[in-house]
């Protein structure tokens, strides 16, 4: 069943809570099943087991198991006509492993979503109160790891979190932080969430994930920021990761696996694991790629001696099984892009002159262990096609039999065994196996790198023959690449690139030269060009890494070739003079190296704004009041989001990426509700999120609010008030709502039902809820109000019967001036009945970060925007706010 995911792991891994933040936030089905026994009998195991055998025991759970697995199934085979596929998310009991009938029933129906959940085995031992020694209790929860990884498909690492990673990337003064401790949590209800939308894709996360709308590689100069794995200066690396990644699209994983051999890691996934979720935790859900570090020919060479030293037999296929077995963890742990060397079926093309693996074996080859070196180091293999581990974590050596023999020849001397071309067939099969079996939604970039071949861009023994067999297997990405010995080979890659993306548009393709005479190359490629800083790792110095670029390199130099024009962008209204975004984004650009301003452009007039967007350098613009609802008559195209919002608060220009001088189109988005969405996913506890019957109230009329009760209707609010000191301007934003309901939104999600009620002024002050309501867990200060009679500013004073939530909530202001708002101020105070103020700089630290990746298309580097959002609000203040971090 494609809708089942189920989430396997020891007990105290974290899984119960895992599978609920997906019911919650994902609105899965969520089905807890570790206590599956105790829920038929009443009685714990422990107890039932006294009164029953262990036969009795293990059949009574196979059979509840069973039971509810196959209800699901009956339900999934009967979908409503128009409904989308709904999920289900399973917590399998921690025992299972043990009982042979669900083995064999999981190992028969291969379930393609079955999760293992991995957690530091310190908080593990903590949870189920350990007194043995830590050693001793690693070493059976390892143990435990080898036999979950049998069953499952995918593999996430549960990462501590605490209120520390809750302040991780907001702004709250310290006097507010006791009260980040209710969500505590969230850290790791992020990590989780961007892992299944890794592995699922959006169809089965929506807009949850919030960044769907950053487009694909074909549009823009992508990079990929280099980083090496196992490094000695990781901790450095982790603690200025935001800074290290910054205007990188992608962080690559390079593993040196030699390394990691040598370092005697037990359980090398393990390690991994936690790393490429660490880094997922600290990037804010960065997409990653995973490679290997070291060519073919240094792995096999290691392999030869390694399996020597520990007194291994080792074979030729042995380094294409091991290999292929490794970058099947990229799939396992829901990576995004994963580095296949095609060298394992082009080594003729490696070295000019050189047979590939040469490589002699130690001569004291019959007298080693049937054990074999592959199965040794990785421990387990994963890849369905290629897995060599049973139950127990033995080798099945008929899965590899078939393809031994054939591809070795002796020389004179015995001793010698070469490893020559003729096992390219046989690795082609493996590698094609692998491609088959590697799915979901993780893609494989095909690499070659050929050492000094001066013809490789020309001629057809080169590139074209790599690119060939690429588009003959379908590998969607290819990365080449050779040392450039002369300035002119930068062309000639350039004339390749251009001719390839024509012959074969749909490989995306990634080609530059190496040395420090291909910088050139690389600055000219459009996709995932590697790049560098002093904080990546990135071995030795001096001339060493004399063809080392930095993102910021790169963007310069675009820019100054004339491939990247300088785009204008704008904050339009009628008055925006005090708005601190273009401070923000220009101070986050010249940073970043990209040659874009932006500016505030106040004017009254609707044509105004038309002239703008139709200016020659015109990028996008803010639109603020009194423009986000007439602004609609002069794009080509609106969002469905915002077409149901009713108002536009960011225009773009769209171009092409080879004539940027050509507009394609002008289109209208709202961002608003993406930034509440953000912040509202961040700061809600997760009893809050769990609730059926949440309850939100909405201050203000204008395009912020609507956008507010818009995001709450797709975070699962039913009961939404609203209120304004004009009722009517209320009424009409409720009344255009209420008639859309119930809506949805493209075909990833279930219709929403919802009502929205204003509320008038009296109500307001005596605490009086319309009928069926609940008070509050999400209250909004959306747009600023004005008192009709007055022509004031109306401040909000909330009585304190609206903080009456019984499980507290969040209040989120919108505005920063002032940062301590009436409503921020009750909320703070009330943190030990669960509430959490989120001020104003929080809004535009979301917004600005939103609104830089819709203008330039890259994930926005959330520390440099918190470190020029504090900047820039400080400098405008009589009197500097050190408190706020």
């Amino acid at each position: 069943m494609s809708n089942c995911i189920f989430l396997i792991g020891v007990r105290g891994c974290g899984k119960s809570t895992l599978g609920l933040m997906a019911s919650v936030l994902l609105d899965y089905t969520y089905i807890d099943l570790e206590q599956c026994v105790l829920s038929e009998t009443g009685m714990p195991d422990n107890i039932y087991l006294q009164s029953h055998t262990i036969d009795e025991y293990q059949k009574l759970q196979f059979e509840l198991i069973y039971k509810s697995i196959a209800e699901i199934r009956q339900r999934s085979a009967e979908p409503e006509p128009g409904k989308k596929t709904h999920f289900n998310v399973f917590v399998l009991p921690a025992v299972f492993i043990e009982n042979p009938a669900l083995v064999e029933y999981f190992l028969e129906e291969d379930y393609p979503y079955v999760i293992h959940i991995e957690r530091e085995e310190i908080k593990i031992l903590e949870y189920l109160e350990y007194n043995d020694s830590f050693e001793a209790g690693t070493k059976i929860i390892r143990q435990k790891y080898s036999k979950y990884r049998t069953f499952s498909k995918y593999a996430f690492f549960n990462l501590h979190s605490d209120s520390a990673d809750a302040e991780y990337g907001s702004i709250t003064p310290k006097r507010y932080r006791m009260a980040l401790k209710t969500i505590s949590l969230k850290a790791t209800e992020r990590d989780f969430i961007h892992f299944l939308f890794n592995i699922l894709g959006i169809k089965a996360t929506g807009h949850v994930t919030s960044s769907s709308h950053l487009t694909n590689l074909t549009n823009k100069y992508s990079t990929a920021i280099q980083m090496d794995y196992p490094n000695v200066h990781l901790q450095d690396i982790l603690y200025n990761l935001n800074d290290a990644i910054a205007g990188a699209d992608t962080i690559e994983i390079k593993v040196d696996l030699v390394a990691l051999i040598k370092l005697g890691l037990d359980d090398m996934e393990t390690y991994l694991n936690r790393f490429v979720e660490t880094l997922r935790r600290y990037s804010f859900g960065r997409h990653t790629i995973l490679s290997m570090k070291n060519s073919l020919s240094e792995l096999n060479e290691f392999l030869i001696e390694y399996s020597s030293t520990i007194g291994m037999s080792y074979e030729s296929q042995d380094l294409s099984i091991f290999y292929l077995s490794f970058l099947n963890i990229a799939k396992r742990l829901g990576i995004k892009f994963v580095v296949l060397d095609l060298e394992l079926v082009f080594p003729s093309l490696l070295n000019d002159n050189d047979t590939a693996f040469s490589t002699p074996v130690n001569s004291s080859d019959h007298n080693r262990n049937d054990k074999n070196v592959a199965s040794s180091v990785t421990n387990n293999n994963h890849n369905d096609s290629l897995k060599n581990v049973d139950i127990d974590n033995k080798r099945d050596n008929s899965r590899i039999a078939p393809y031994r023999s054939s591809s070795i020849r002796t020389t004179n001397n015995i001793n010698d065994i070469i490893i020559t071309n003729d096992n390219t067939n046989e690795n082609r099969v493996l590698v094609k196996e692998f491609l088959d079996n590697m799915g979901g939604c993780t893609i494989v970039i095909g690499k070659y790198h050929s050492e000094n071949n001066s013809s490789f861009w020309d001629s057809h023994l080169g590139g074209l023959q790599i690119m060939e067999y690429a588009n003959e297997v379908g590998i969607p990405m290819a990365r080449l690449t050779t040392n450039a010995t002369s300035i002119p080979d930068n062309l000639k890659c350039w004339n390749f690139t251009q001719y390839m993306n024509t012959e074969y548009p749909s490989i995306l393709l990634t080609a530059f030269n190496t040395g420090e005479l291909g910088k050139l190359s690389k600055i000219l490629n459009r996709v995932l060009t590697p790049v560098h800083t002093d904080l990546s790792g990135a071995s030795g110095s001096g001339s060493e890494n004399a063809e080392n670029l930095r993102n910021y390199d790169v963007q310069r130099s675009l820019h100054r070739a004339f491939f990247v024009p300088s785009y204008n962008f704008y904050v339009v209204g009628s008055n925006v003079s005090h708005i601190m975004l273009p401070a923000i984004h220009n101070g986050v650009y010249n940073r970043l190296g990209l040659p874009h301003k932006c500016s505030t452009f106040e004017c009254t007039n609707i044509l105004s704004l038309k002239n703008l967007i139709e200016s020659p350098n015109f990028g996008g613009a803010t639109i603020h009041d009194p423009f986000t609802e007439d602004v609609f008559n002069y794009v080509d195209e609106v969002s469905e989001h915002a077409r149901k919002i009713g108002s536009v608060n960011l225009v773009l220009a769209e171009r092409l990426f080879l004539n940027p001088a050509k507009v394609v189109k002008t289109v209208g988005y709202n961002t608003d509700w993406l930034t509440i969405t953000v912040i509202a996913k961040g700061a809600l506890s997760p009893v809050n999120c769990a609730a059926k019957t949440r309850t939100a109230l909405i201050f203000g009329a204008g395009g912020v609010s609507r956008a507010s009760i818009y995001a709450m209707i797709l975070f699962g609010y039913e009961k939404i008030m609203i209120f304004h000191k004009d009722y009517s301007l209320a009424a009409h934003v409720a009344e255009h709502f209420n008639k859309q309901s119930p809506f949805n939104i493209g075909n990833h999600a279930e219709y929403r039902h919802f009502e929205i009620v204003p509320i008038t002024e009296n109500d307001l002050f005596l605490g009086t809820l319309p009928n069926g309501y609940q008070y509050p867990n999400m209250i909004i200060n959306g747009d600023p109000m004005i008192d009709p009679k007055s022509g004031e500013l109306f401040s909000i004073d909330l009585p304190i019967v609206w903080f009456s939530s019984e499980t507290g909530g969040v209040v989120l202001e919108t505005t920063y001036d002032p940062i301590e708002t009436p409503l921020i101020y009750t909320s703070g105070v009330l943190f030990d009945r669960g509430w959490l103020p989120a001020n104003g700089l929080n809004y535009v630290l979301s917004e600005s970060c939103l609104e830089f990746e819709f203008f330039v298309n890259k994930p926005a580097p959330r520390s440099y925007f918190k470190s020029m959002t504090l900047g820039v609000y400080n400098s405008t203040r009589s009197y500097v706010q050190h408190d706020l971090n």
